[in-house]
């Protein structure tokens, strides 16, 4: 009874590190829900909901591990020495622990998960991601991965002297499915930070940088803290002698415990402003208008651009044939080189759908406008602009589709045609009310003609003549 009470006192201790990391991965779920509170659970950025997810599948494996390994010699204080493990129906507090860690150890693979898929996420971008996450042959790897983990990972309580020495065990198949499990965890990790440091040099700002800094670091130390635990395992097969006193495992597992506290800590400060890990290099932005508009984009039916800050970083065939813009030049594109390309007379008009700095007030409608292509030529085009404003950098999606043959039809009908009601007199033309209007004034208002005055060979005779013949008549 004394060891048993010595061993729960040492567990009691182990409480604090736990409860401590537990309550820090706690604010960071809040923190993570309040940076898109206002937004729809599906219209938050991938990334940020794997990092939420995340969160909350670590949270449950630590608050959960609070109990585990205190409860699990409880109803085993009269048992004799020797190593217990597993669901063992004479030993209920060890059968409900084993019950409780698979809950927990469902949660941490959660975590591992959601952070490998994040990092991939931010690698190849939102659409080619939600193409493999979607992918049944890659679900179902996961969850084979995941149930063998949990089929060899148990709770063992091995009673020594009387005192109870409780461990999690990994076997076999179990342990190497999970040793390498950790491994391409960390492998993720490692494209995670090397992603997160390109934004780093993207940023121009220092104070965004020093978050940045701080989420790399919060992932770095999580993929530490499971290797750490992973070549504790090994170590203990192989010299199981630094583990046979009492004082030894429960340093190893305040060290272990101290890594992971560190993880929260950072990632706080790094979730503190609301940084964008979503992908936001231009590739990405190519494959979120490859992915939303994909058959119109294959098919051809629509023109669409992308622009980032001051410059076009995407744009699709027919756009390229519409502008006669190719691969080569397109990097060349500049908002101001297109606004160069836009007919002087609709340039005023437009330029309110191209306002980075008022996206909020850019109208949802279709509109109108001209192109002055590279060989002159003039297309007419009905557009829309669609702000991505998820992002901290936004993106102008602008869709366009190509309406020169219908206004030319347009204005091939506006020829006047059938009968017209003329005045035998005065040549007037009697309009849609009844009112008889100057043919001039008739024509220009129901075709484009415009009319310029000057007199033909007729007139001019004529009018010579009776000129002349007032000067003869003041001769006389």
């Amino acid at each position: 009874m004394v060891t048993l009470i010595y061993f729960e006192y040492l567990q009691l201790i182990l409480i604090i590190p736990k409860a401590i990391e537990s309550s820090l991965f706690f604010l960071n779920i809040i923190l993570a829900y309040k940076k898109y509170s206002e937004h729809n659970w599906n219209d938050r950025p991938l990334v940020e909901r794997l990092f939420f997810i995340g969160l909350i599948g670590w949270f449950i494996y630590i608050f959960l591990d609070i109990f585990i390994f205190l409860f699990a010699p409880v109803s085993m204080s009269l048992a004799p020495d020797g190593i217990y493990k597993g669901y063992l129906s004479n030993y209920l507090s060890l059968t409900l622990v084993n019950l409780i860690r698979d809950i927990a150890f469902t949660g941490a693979l959660v975590q591992l998960w959601s952070y490998f898929f994040a990092s991939l996420t931010i690698l190849l971008g939102e659409a080619q991601a939600s193409k493999i996450f979607r992918n049944w042959v890659v679900r179902m790897t996961v969850l084979v991965i995941s149930l063998i983990v949990l089929a060899f990972d148990q709770i063992k309580v091995e009673i020594l002297d009387g005192l109870p020495i409780v461990n999690a065990e990994y076997q076999g198949l179990g342990g190497f499915v999970i040793g390498l499990f950790i491994c391409i965890y960390f492998g993720g990790v490692i494209l995670l930070i090397s992603s997160l440091r390109k934004e780093i040099l993207a940023q121009s700002s220092n104070k965004m940088k020093h978050h940045i800094l701080a989420l790399i670091l919060g992932v770095l130390i999580m993929g530490i803290g499971n290797l750490y635990w992973l070549f504790l395992g090994i170590l203990e097969g192989a010299v199981p002698l630094l583990f046979h006193g009492t004082s030894n495992r429960f340093l190893f597992t305040y060290l272990g415990h101290f890594i992971w506290t560190l993880s929260p800590i950072f990632i706080y400060f790094g979730f503190q402003k609301p940084i964008d890990v979503s992908p936001k290099i231009d590739d990405d932005y190519n494959k979120i208008g490859m992915f939303n508009f994909k058959k119109l984009v294959e098919e051809e039916f629509l023109a669409m651009y992308l622009i980032k800050g001051n410059r076009i970083i995407y744009i699709n065939a027919l756009m390229k044939k519409c502008m006669k813009m190719t691969l080569k030049n397109q990097n060349l594109w500049d908002i101001e080189t297109l606004f160069s390309h836009i007919h002087p007379q609709d340039l005023p008009q437009v330029k309110k759908y191209y306002d980075f700095q008022n996206l909020d007030k850019i109208p949802h409608n279709f509109y109108e406008l001209r192109y002055l292509c590279s060989d002159n030529e003039v297309k007419w085009v009905k557009q829309i602009t669609i702000p991505i404003i998820q992002y901290k950098e936004p993106v102008l999606q602008i869709i366009f589709e190509d309406i020169t043959e219908r206004k030319l039809a347009e204005q091939e009908k506006k020829t006047l045609q059938g009968l017209l009601p003329i005045c035998a007199s005065c040549k007037k033309i009697r309009d849609d009310e009844g009112y008889y209007v100057q043919i001039e004034r008739y024509l220009h208002d129901h075709s484009d003609v415009e009319f310029t005055h000057g007199l033909c060979p007729d007139c001019m005779e004529k009018m010579f003549k009776e000129i002349d013949s007032k000067d003869n008549e003041k001769k006389d």
